[in-house]
C-alpha cells in the first residue's frame, strides 16, 4: 500500500503545529517561547567563556582581567577609586556586573574573567533578541526564524569578536541604546532617558546615543527624558568625581595606520579632546537621523556608531561589532518576515551573515572599510527618509 504524501508544505505544517500548541497548550507554548530567549544566551555564555579562557591563557589582547581588578576595588572599602586606573575605559555599571559575575564564577570554580565574559555575552545576546522582537513583532514560524537567526549571528559574530578583547560591554551599549529609543517611541519618556543614562554607566561612549531621545518627542517629553538621563548619569559618576580618584579621561590611544588619521600621523597618540570632537560630529549625525520622517532607533544608533568608526584613529575590531549588532536587529526581523515562506533561505542567509560579519570585523581595514561606512551612512539617511513600504 502506498504511503500517503502530505499535501502541506513543511512551512505550513510548522505554522499549524505552532498554532495548535498555542491554542491547546498555552502554558507550554509560553514556556517554549521564553526558552528560545534563554537557551541562546546560555550557549553564548559557554562559548564566550571558552573564547576567554583561550585568549587569557595564550594572548595579551584581552582587557577583562583589568576590569576584574577594578571590579574588586569597587567591592572593597575604597569603591570610589575603582576608576583610578586610566586604562579602565568602562563605567561603574560594567564593573558591577563584572564583580557580581566573578563572585558566581568562584562558586562554580572558574576564573572571574571567564565568568564576567560569559555573563556579559549572555546579556548582550538576550538584549539583541529583545530588541529584535520589539523592532518587528512576529508570530509563528517567522518569530522562531527571527530569534534563531539573530541569536546565532550575534553569538558567532559580534560576541565572539568582542569576547576575545574582553569588550562585550561595547555590544551591550549599542543594544541598550536601541532599546531606549524603542521606549521613547512608545512614549515611556522617563524609562528612555534613564536607560540612555545606564548606557553611559556601561561605557562613556553611550552618550552618543542621546539623539534617540528626540524620537517622537514633544517639549514635555524631552524635559522628562533629559531629567531622567541626568539623574542616572549623576548617580553613577558623581561619587567618583567627588570622593574618589577618577582618571578615565587621562587615557591616551595610539593612532592606527589603517585609519584615515593614520595616513597623516600613524603611531602618534591622542586623548579625550579628540574624543570630544569626534563625539560632537557623531551626535550631529545622530540628531539629523532622528529628525528624519521614518527614522527608527536602530538607524539613529547605527548612524552615530558609523561616524564614530569612520573618524576613530584607533578603530579596534570590536568597535565594528557594535554596528553589526545594530544593523542585524534592525534588518533581520524584516527580512525574515518577507522570506519566512522559504525557511532554508532564511537560515542560509543567517549563516552567511555570521561568516560575513565575523570576517568584516576582523579583516576589513583601511579604504574598503571607510567606503563601506560612508555607504552605510548614505543608506541610513535614504532609508530613514522613506516609508517601509517604499524601501
Amino acid at each position: 500500500m502506498a504511503l500517503a504524501v502530505p499535501s502541506r508544505t513543511a512551512e505550513a505544517w510548522l505554522d499549524a503545529e505552532l498554532h495548535r500548541l498555542r491554542v491547546e497548550h498555552p502554558t507550554a507554548h509560553e514556556v517554549g517561547r521564553r526558552l528560545v530567549g534563554v537557551r541562546i544566551p546560555l550557549l553564548v555564555a559557554f562559548g564566550a567563556a571558552v573564547a576567554t579562557a583561550v585568549d587569557v591563557t595564550i594572548g595579551s589582547t584581552n582587557d577583562m582581567p583589568t576590569f576584574v581588578a577594578a571590579g574588586h576595588v569597587l567591592a572593597s572599602g575604597h569603591p570610589w577609586s575603582a576608576l583610578a586606573d586610566p586604562s579602565v575605559q568602562v563605567g561603574p555599571l560594567t564593573l558591577l556586573v563584572v564583580e557580581l559575575a566573578g563572585l558566581l564564577a568562584a562558586i562554580v570554580g572558574v576564573s572571574a574573567a571567564i565568568g564576567a565574559t560569559a555573563a556579559l555575552g549572555a546579556l548582550s545576546t538576550y538584549a539583541a533578541l529583545h530588541v529584535a522582537r520589539d523592532t518587528r513583532p512576529l508570530a509563528g514560524r517567522a518569530a522562531v526564524l527571527r530569534d534563531v537567526g539573530v541569536g546565532t549571528t550575534v553569538v558567532l559574530g559580534p560576541v565572539a569578536v568582542a569576547a576575545l578583547f574582553g569588550q562585550l560591554a561595547e555590544l551591550l551599549v549599542a543594544l541598550v541604546l536601541v532599546a531606549a529609543g524603542q521606549l521613547a517611541v512608545r512614549g515611556r519618556d522617563g524609562a528612555a532617558g534613564a536607560i540612555v543614562g545606564l548606557s553611559v554607566a556601561l561605557k562613556l561612549w553611550g552618550v552618543l546615543g542621546l539623539p534617540v531621545l528626540l524620537l517622537a518627542a514633544r517639549p514635555r517629553a524631552l524635559a522628562v527624558r533629559a531629567a531622567a538621563f541626568v539623574a542616572v548619569v549623576g548617580f553613577a559618576f558623581l561619587p567618583f568625581f567627588a570622593a574618589g580618584d577618577m582618571n578615565s579621561f587621562a587615557f591616551r590611544w595610539t593612532v592606527n595606520p589603517d585609519t584615515p588619521l593614520g595616513l597623516l600621523d600613524a603611531g602618534a597618540d591622542f586623548g579625550w579632546p579628540f574624543r570630544v570632537a569626534q563625539g560632537v560630529l557623531a551626535l550631529a549625525v545622530g540628531v539629523a537621523l532622528a529628525r528624519r520622517p521614518y527614522a527608527e532607533p536602530w538607524m539613529v544608533v547605527g548612524g552615530a556608531i558609523a561616524v564614530r568608526l569612520l573618524t576613530d584613529p584607533a578603530c579596534y575590531p570590536y568597535y565594528g561589532a557594535a554596528l553589526v549588532c545594530c544593523l542585524l536587529v534592525g534588518l533581520w526581523p524584516d527580512l525574515v518576515d518577507r522570506w519566512a515562506w522559504f525557511w532554508p533561505v532564511s537560515l542560509a542567509v543567517s549563516i552567511a551573515l555570521t561568516v560575513g560579519d565575523y570576517l568584516a570585523i576582523h579583516t576589513l581595514r583601511g579604504l574598503p572599510r571607510d567606503l563601506l561606512l560612508v555607504g552605510a551612512l548614505v543608506w541610513l539617511f535614504r532609508t530613514s527618509g522613506s516609508a517601509a513600504r517604499d524601501r
